[in-house]
């Protein structure tokens, strides 16, 4: 007993990329912390 499957019928019609990011913020030194969580959780809501 065999199977076989149809072949596969596939066009293309458009491809693009993605919109452009916003650049990310960038936080130094260890008094940014308290902004760094403010951030995560009000904007982000990541905590």
């Amino acid at each position: 007993m065999s199977a076989s499957a149809p072949a596969a019928n596939v066009v293309v019609a458009n491809h693009s990329m993605p919109a452009a990011k916003p650049a990310g913020k960038t936080f130094e030194g260890g008094s940014s912390a308290s902004q760094v969580v403010q951030l995560l959780r009000d904007e982000a809501n990541v905590i």
